[in-house]
C-alpha cells in the first residue's frame, strides 16, 4: 500500500511540474502585433478565419491569439497578436 501511495506522489509532482512548465513557455514567448489584408470576407466567425488566414501566412510557429476580424469590402483585415521573430 505504501508503495501505491509514493508512485501516486510522484506521478502527481511529475504532472504538476508539466503543467506549471508548459504556463512557463507562454509567458516566456513575446507576441508583436500584425496586421495583414485578405481577400474575401470574415466569415460567420470573425475570428476564425483571422486565425486561418494567419497560419497560412506564417505558419503554425507564429501562435496567433487575440484575432479580430475587420471587414473592408471585398477584403478583410486581421489584427493578431503573433509570435514575433527574431
Amino acid at each position: 500500500m505504501a508503495k501505491l501511495a509514493m508512485v501516486a506522489l510522484i506521478l502527481c509532482a511529475v504532472l504538476f511540474n508539466f503543467v506549471a512548465s508548459s504556463r512557463d513557455v507562454d509567458q516566456q514567448l513575446k507576441y508583436c502585433p500584425s496586421t495583414d489584408v485578405f481577400p474575401g470576407g470574415c466569415g460567420g466567425q470573425l475570428q476564425e478565419q483571422c486565425l486561418l488566414d494567419v497560419l497560412g501566412k506564417y505558419g503554425a510557429g507564429s501562435m496567433p491569439k487575440n484575432c479580430s476580424c475587420t471587414p473592408s469590402g471585398a477584403q478583410h483585415i486581421c489584427n493578431c497578436q503573433i509570435v514575433c521573430r527574431a
